[in-house]
């Protein structure tokens, strides 16, 4: 596959770096900082160079965009690329907010194409094998404490800055939807360098709790259950590093499993690769117009696919997890509570809204609702000292009233 970096954040370059090392895929384009290009040419990899995005796009040969540009434009460059039909892989967080998530998960059912974030962590074997034990092992709240070198906020930059946080996807994977949240620091928004303590409940009530420290002498990343039977998975040196897993089996033995480092973007890139086959994009056929088109017959639905592309889908736990733009939109949603929970100093609740038409539909109708609720109120109050406005009323209800007929235009992605 041919591929286009723009940008030069480095979990952008490493992917581009690892998905040429594999030899399945070739990185045609760079446009970006020189220093990015640096970086790629001391492994031997000298792309063309490009100006901005839309050199990118114009060039016929680039099927899969990585966007790794700073967060300013990150949005807009995701946006854009998802436009142009092409597969994206995105640098997460992907935004400061979760509305550009759910309309790029619109902007993908449309046209077909893989949208995967970079979030490789909850694909380590560990994590899975962590995930299968927690299920049966009994236990109802886990323990997570993270140490950083530097900071654990993700683009902490800029005096509007609106960081996320590493981890919900291993979180998710390990217990489920996250339905509620609650952080404490010492300030109340995120400050560079400050510790931060996460609570929070899943969507099955089991209960989290979270320590987040940066600017730590060594990294550390240990998962644990706290009940009647040890789990632990402890990365010692941090993330990406070698672990270990302290269980108790069915026999009240004491075990443990270790894994050597692994390469961090190898089992995403497998997600990618496995991905693409599921959604059976292919080459146009000779006479086609079309350049790049789905399959006859076998197409499935935006919500079939938004249900099994999502870290905590029917493969909860199990080594087969997928990865799909559900995990960012849920990051996203996670990281936004985070931030509100800080500023309020309460609970944020997760409402857990589908990346679909209809939900699209039924927010927006809401909104209208709303507002015509309060232009009815106003058109009252002045009626009394200009009657005709009072007639406006009833067409405007008429037109709201007809407007719900436009939901049946919308086709139901559901399969029994």
């Amino acid at each position: 596959m041919k591929l286009a970096l723009v940008g030069d954040h480095p979990d952008g370059l490493d992917i581009a770096r690892a998905m040429a090392a594999k030899g399945r895929h070739e990185l045609l384009v760079y446009a970006g900082p020189a220093v990015g290009a640096e970086v790629l040419q001391r492994d031997g990899l000298t792309p063309k160079r490009a100006g901005d995005l839309e050199d990118v796009l114009a060039d016929p040969d680039v099927e899969c965009v990585i966007i790794a540009s700073a967060k300013a434009s990150r949005g807009a460059m995701l946006r854009r690329a998802v436009q142009s039909e092409r597969h994206v892989l995105c640098v997460h967080p992907a935004d400061a907010k979760p509305d550009l998530a759910f309309e790029t998960a619109l902007l993908q059912a449309d046209s077909g194409r893989v949208v995967l974030p970079l979030l490789p962590e909850a694909f380590h074997p560990g994590v899975a094998r962590f995930g299968l034990l927690a299920r049966t092992n009994g236990a109802n709240v886990f323990e997570i404490r993270r140490a950083s070198r530097d900071d654990f906020w993700l683009d902490l930059e800029g005096d509007d800055s609106r960081p996320g946080l590493p981890g919900w996807d291993v979180m998710r994977r390990i217990g489920g939807e996250i339905v509620e949240v609650f952080a404490l620091a010492a300030e109340e928004e995120p400050t560079p360098g400050r510790p931060v303590l996460l609570a929070g409940k899943f969507a099955d009530g089991k209960l989290f709790h979270v320590t987040l420290q940066a600017n730590q002498p060594e990294a550390f990343w240990r998962i644990a259950v706290i009940g009647p039977r040890p789990l632990a998975l402890v990365f010692p040196d941090g993330w990406p590093g070698a672990a270990s897993l302290t269980y108790e089996d069915d026999t009240g033995a004491l075990r443990t499993e270790s894994w050597a480092a692994l390469p961090p973007w190898s089992p995403l890139i497998d997600a990618f690769e496995r991905a693409v086959t599921i959604r059976k994009i292919h080459a146009p056929s000779p006479g086609t117009t079309d350049e790049r088109c789905w399959t006859s017959s076998e197409q499935p639905s935006t919500e079939a696919i938004q249900a099994a592309d999502t870290m905590v889908g029917m493969s909860r736990g199990h080594s087969n997890a997928m990865l799909g733009w559900t995990d960012e939109i849920r990051g996203l949603e996670l990281d936004d509570a985070v931030r509100r929970s800080l500023r309020y100093r309460r609970s944020s609740t997760l409402d857990l809204q589908d990346a679909s038409e209809e939900a699209s539909f039924k927010g927006t109708m809401t909104l209208v609702g709303c507002s015509l609720m309060w232009t009815i109120l106003v058109f009252l109050i002045l009626s009394i000292w200009i009657p005709k406005i009072g007639w406006v009323i009833f067409p405007a209800l008429g037109i709201f009233l007809l407007m719900q007929t436009l939901r049946g235009v919308i086709k139901s992605d559901k399969k029994k």
